[in-house]
């Protein structure tokens, strides 16, 4: 369960690998399903020499893309994943990075994050 002060992994190269949950954008207080937005704090960064725009302890926008809890479909299927991970986008929905490892839910088909759809390497 996906909560505030938890903390999550990225699934993209945008510069950090861990970040923690500061707040649930939407209103739903105890559901947290695929595609909801957080907002958190960039807690790990990517050793690499380059200079990325995101710094350790900058707050940025992000959308939930793996949970470890079982998520149902409307056809009885239920999935999960072993981590929970989230991919930083900015204020537009559009992605900071340029490349999403792993799998994508399906989930995330709607109007705004179909970019997000466009640049993974499979949906689940």
């Amino acid at each position: 369960m996906i909560q505030v002060k938890s903390y999550l992994k990225t699934a993209d190269n945008s510069g950090a690998t861990v970040v923690q949950c500061i707040k649930i954008r939407k209103q739903y207080q105890r559901l947290r399903k695929i595609g909801m937005l957080l907002l958190v704090s960039v807690k790990r960064l990517r050793k690499s020499g380059k200079k990325k725009k995101i710094r350790r302890g900058s707050i940025v926008l992000a959308v939930l893309i793996r949970t470890r809890k079982k998520a149902r479909r409307k056809n009885n299927l239920e999935f999960f994943f072993d981590v929970n991970s989230v991919l930083v986008i900015n204020k537009q929905f559009k992605p900071m990075s340029t490349r999403i490892s792993g799998l994508v839910p399906r989930e995330l088909r709607s109007e705004k994050f179909m970019k997000i759809i466009s640049m993974s390497a499979g949906l689940v």
